[in-house]
């Protein structure tokens, strides 16, 4: 008959992760709880072993006692040969003993961890010849019991002691095998687990449409688990998450509200075992407004008024000022932005949005030339109506040259196309605009030629001369590179690779083993100028 024991168990907290605490629900059991049985077979399967195995043989002395009240089991074993026996045969033995306990936990649980305390006191041995027969003995824990349910039944630990003896030939020899062995087993602790839940999120204030990361940590079950959380009436989610026992082990999962409230978010954990632990949390949900807002001077659209949006949603607000205005810039909560029209507001929290309009300040630019030879002189005018005087000027000149004057003279010295920018704040800081182009011609050029085309054979050296005439003393830098394909094995250079005004310059070419038709191009340079002369090799 089994006994079931209710107790009142001690819990103790171990640890703390992530927000887990692991609890430990401990019970100490001692002997007098316990239930002892026993059981004799022979020490193996081999023939000799089962024929030389039986439980009242008279030439083996086998006993065991079991104390409950100081937890001790008592065995004494012996297998002998006697003298004057001819027969070969094999006396032996096998003592298992089962320590168990049955109860009862006040709360259905998934595991139990078993903690024995067990001591081992040899009185006596005697080993025989290890070719002639042998002694064993040891033990065997049940570390841990799988449950489900309240009542459980644990063998706790097995005990074990082996004798064996074998007549290896005819000849007549005495001998024997035996122990006098006590297994002590004072007190088993045992530890009782569940699945322990907790739960959190971020944010637990959100926004309608937010983003809500929502955590579940697991610990003390038996994996997998399965985690269904429920987030409101329509929407809920579930996962299974696998792992070991004693891992602590964590689930992800995001949600978005598209309403504002008070929502009463659960989350419940079921192991293996079909054990659950739940929780829950609120989270409260708002909505996010736009208030949009303008000056004197212009209009938006949407129209200035108070929207309400959802978390993360871009909205676009276009400025349309009235006839004589501009838009000067936005602000966004009270602070500056720039003038970009329309703007894009990412919805990341409550906002309001201002248009700021001014008076348009308008500039006219004027130059005396737009286009000549280098150096050119321009001599620049500008016109500005609008806006409160005085103002400022800033002569973006488009080679580099800038000017605070309202009418300044600048030198162009070098050819190309300038793009001319002044900029006029008034005296509260509006700006208008005003733009111009210049262009500037060269009067720089210069011609290049070759003396002759190359024609050779393999391994052969072949060389052309480059000529360059320029109206102007200016150098000119000359480069290679060749069109479309390039011989292969070959060499060539080009010495000297800057001239001035009718300089020249040698063309040198080492033929490797390609045959065929080749275009080598020289490249002169000056600034902005650039002309080239193609030299024909045929190898």
């Amino acid at each position: 008959m089994k006994k079931y024991y209710y107790l009142l168990f001690l819990i103790i907290p171990i640890f703390c992760i992530n927000q887990v605490c692991a609890y430990s629900f401990q019970e100490n059991i001692f002997p007098s709880q316990l239930y002892f049985q026993y059981y004799l077979s022979p020490a193996g399967n081999d023939p000799g072993q089962q024929e030389g195995f039986y439980e009242n043989h008279p030439i083996r002395y086998n006993s065991i006692e079991w104390n409950s009240e100081i937890g001790n089991i008592h065995c004494q074993v012996y297998v002998e040969v006697p003298k004057g026996v001819s027969q070969a045969y094999r006396p032996n033995v096998n003592i298992t003993s089962i320590i168990s306990y049955n109860g009862s936990f006040s709360h259905p649980f998934s595991y139990v961890k078993i903690k024995p305390n067990i001591d081992i006191n040899v009185l006596s041995l005697h080993q025989p010849s290890s070719d002639m027969g042998f002694v064993k003995y040891d033990y065997y824990i049940n570390n841990i019991q799988y449950s489900g349910s309240k009542e459980f039944s644990i063998d706790i630990a097995y005990f074990y002691v082996i004798a064996d003896y074998w007549y290896p030939n005819n000849e007549v020899i005495y001998d024997y095998a035996s122990i006098d062995i006590i297994f002590s087993i004072k007190e088993v602790e045992l530890n009782f687990y569940w699945p322990q839940l907790d739960i959190n999120a971020f944010p637990i204030n959100a926004w309608k449409g937010q983003n809500i990361q929502f955590i579940a940590i697991i610990k003390d079950g038996i994996p997998p688990y399965i985690i269904q959380w429920n987030f409101d009436e329509y929407s809920n989610y579930t996962e299974i998450l696998y792992g070991n026992i004693d891992d602590i082990l964590t689930s992800y999962t995001y949600f978005a509200f598209q309403n504002p409230g008070i929502y009463n978010v659960t989350c419940k954990v079921i192991d293996s075992m079909g054990i659950i632990d739940e929780k829950w949390l609120l989270i409260n949900v708002s909505s996010i407004y736009l208030n949009i807002e303008t000056t004197i001077g212009g209009t938006t659209y949407p129209p200035p008024g108070i929207y309400e949006y959802s978390i993360g949603e871009k909205v676009n607000i276009f400025a349309y000022p009235y006839e004589g205005y501009v838009l000067d810039k936005w602000e966004l909560d009270e602070i500056p932005l720039d003038s970009n029209n329309p703007i894009t507001i990412i919805m990341n929290s409550n906002h309001t949005l201002k248009a700021i309009f001014t008076q348009e300040l308008i500039v006219n630019v004027y130059a005396n030339t737009t286009y000549g030879e280098a150096p050119l002189p321009v001599q620049f005018y500008c016109i500005v109506s609008g806006g409160n005087p005085p103002y400022n000027f800033l002569w973006n000149f488009g080679d580099m040259g800038i000017s605070n004057e309202q009418n300044p003279i600048h030198i162009y010295s070098q050819p190309g196309k300038y793009n001319v920018i002044l900029t006029v704040e008034d005296s509260i800081g509006r700006k208008g605009y005003g733009y111009i182009d210049i262009y500037v011609n060269s009067s720089f050029d210069f011609i290049i030629y070759k003396s002759n085309d190359i024609s050779l054979r393999p391994g052969e050296l072949g060389t052309s001369i480059i000529y360059v005439n320029s109206n102007q003393i200016i150098p000119i830098q000359l480069s290679m590179e060749w069109i479309e394909k390039i011989p292969i094995n070959s060499s060539i250079s080009l010495i000297p690779q800057s001239v001035i005004t009718n300089g020249s310059s040698l063309l040198t070419f080492l033929a490797g083993d390609s045959i065929g038709m080749y275009i080598c191009r020289i490249i002169g340079k000056s600034g902005n100028l650039s002309h080239y002369v193609d030299v024909y090799i045929n190898i």
